[in-house]
């Protein structure tokens, strides 16, 4: 696919901007960016309903409606051990999180929690893919690779476990 085909949006949270690459039917990212230079692009019309869909689906997290996101992630490229990493991270339940050793045993790979971390690392498709949701063996924060790093992470998790109603 070229670069022509793909269309490069910015969504402005209550944590910060997240950077969205999409083509007209597939996310390929969606990561957290510094403040663009430009908030305001002109979005062709075909890529209108599918970043619609994002923009109301996060607008539904950020307002603590929404637990799990239902986007078209194009993951096809990734490796077999990554994809599943990814699909493990997806079952996490809103509001909790896990250690980098529980994902492992999960996907059947009892021993491999530093690669769980790198996956998590990896992840394109942040909060979708919830990678803040894993934590270290000691229940400390652990590493989190976007702007602001662990303090982000830390309050992804908080704000998840603040919107948990019983």
């Amino acid at each position: 696919m070229s670069n022509s085909e793909l269309c490069t949006l910015y969504l402005k949270s209550p944590m910060g901007f997240l950077k969205v690459v999409v083509s007209e039917s597939e996310i390929f990212s969606i990561q957290w960016t510094e403040k663009p230079q430009e908030t305001r692009f002109e979005l062709p019309d075909r890529f209108e309903g599918l970043f619609n869909g994002i923009r109301s689906q996060f607008e539904e997290y950020w307002s603590g409606s929404r637990r799990v996101f239902s986007l078209p992630c194009n993951f096809h490229w990734a490796s077999p051990f990554l994809r599943d990493v990814w699909q493990a991270l997806m079952r996490i339940p809103y509001g909790t999180t896990c250690t980098y050793g529980d994902v492992a045993r999960s996907v059947g790979r009892p021993g491999a929690a530093r690669a769980v971390g790198t996956a998590c690392a990896r992840n394109p498709f942040v909060i979708v893919v919830p990678c803040h949701r894993v934590v270290r063996h000691d229940g400390s924060i652990g590493n989190y690779s976007a702007p602001g790093g662990s303090n982000l992470k830390e309050a992804l998790i908080n704000f998840e476990r603040s919107n948990v109603r019983e």
